[in-house]
């Protein structure tokens, strides 16, 4: 071996253990949430809802041609009808619940955060209400089913303490109780208890203070969370606390430090209350990667600036913030989009919606 050559070995076997410790830093760095522990769950990629820890209900449509017309599909007699599957996450086992196909008073199924089950896991509520008021009914914007012992007739929410009319939002409080939301002639949100126990309200009205806000989800304890996140506007990211039912909290405003440029997507709270999880976009670039255009362009290329969707926890008042996963976000492929974050009923893991599947990760 011609002594000259070693150094250059040496020299080359550095490099290429540099390049490879790179890449495995980068590995690191940009944790996916995949790489994070996440898990493709045996269930179809639809609108979905928690039931309890082991198990959810997926909400779909499915259309049938009824009569086929020889001018072009859209002459066609077409039938469109629920498809709602009840799955165990451990199993795969699942269960269709037919009974919702002759209940569901519209054609097409809510889109997000329109489902969702009380704490004890006994009822179902759909709000029939998006962004865009030609796309609702007002008659019936909410509606309750029993889940203890399969859909029965839906409960319709109709009356209640001082909204007598169509309430924009409703959430779960505590058991079966529904809150009602109902921004009043003032642009203030009106508050109502609903009992589907007794089938009347339990509270009288209750104004929330400060304008009105898009609700996030109540505490174990009685208090609003909400936020200034909505579909108008991309600019907010402050939540706001306060006490309505059965709590005189006052009003408190928190703000995470997300990234400058991060733009909240989507707000879930935790069962107990107690945390928040974000679902933001923002550009990503690794922290190598100005270091690595010098050496590899074709490595740094791949740790170069990119929009990423990243889930984001925090405590209520928005401290200890700390990212629990990111995807890359092709902005013109919606359905490869990280969205619709939920808690698992536990508490120990969120799941998300991302390339044609539902995904859980588990939460210290």
């Amino acid at each position: 071996m011609n002594p000259k050559s070693r150094p250059i070995q040496i020299a080359a076997g550095v490099m290429v253990l540099a390049v490879l410790l790179g890449a495995l830093v980068i590995r690191l760095a940009d944790q996916s949430l995949t790489a994070a522990g996440a898990r493709r769950l045996p269930c179809a990629d639809a609108d979905y809802a928690w039931v309890n820890t082991d198990e959810l209900i997926t909400f779909s449509t499915k259309e049938t041609v009824v009569k086929r017309v020889q001018r072009g599909y859209s002459d066609d007699v077409v039938k469109v009808s629920m498809d709602a599957q009840r799955t165990n996450i451990h199993s795969g086992s699942r269960s269709s619940m037919t009974e919702f196909d002759k209940l569901f008073p519209a054609e097409t199924p809510g889109d997000f955060q329109k489902w969702s089950v009380s704490r004890d896991g006994t009822r179902l509520l759909y709000s029939d209400k998006s962004s865009n008021p030609d796309y609702y009914e007002p008659e019936t914007p909410q509606t309750v089913w029993k889940l203890d012992a399969g859909p029965q007739s839906p409960i319709d929410l109709q009356v209640y303490a001082g909204i007598t009319y169509t309430c924009d939002f409703a959430l779960w409080g505590q058991d079966s109780g529904i809150v009602m939301l109902h921004k009043n002639n003032d642009g203030i949100l009106d508050t109502a208890l609903y009992n589907t126990e007794a089938g009347d309200d339990a509270t009288v009205a209750v104004h929330v203070e400060g304008p009105s806000r898009t609700p996030v989800g109540m505490t174990p304890d009685g208090r609003l969370v909400s936020s200034d996140v909505s579909t108008d506007h991309a600019v907010g990211r402050s939540i706001f606390v306060q006490g309505v039912c059965n709590s005189q909290a006052p009003l408190h405003t928190n703000t995470p430090t997300l990234p400058t440029d991060a733009v909240v997507k989507e707000i879930a709270l935790s069962p107990k209350g107690d945390q928040v999880a974000w679902t933001v976009s923002r550009t990503y670039t690794s922290p190598l990667y100005k270091y690595l255009k010098r050496f590899s362009p074709k490595l740094a290329a791949k740790s170069g600036p990119r929009q990423v969707i990243s889930i984001y926890l925090s405590s209520l008042d928005c401290k200890k913030l700390r990212q629990l996963g990111m995807e890359d976000f092709p902005a013109n492929v919606p359905t490869d989009e990280v969205r619709s974050t939920r808690w698992r009923p536990n508490g120990k893991g969120i799941s998300y919606r991302w390339r044609h599947g539902i995904y859980l990760i588990p939460v210290d």
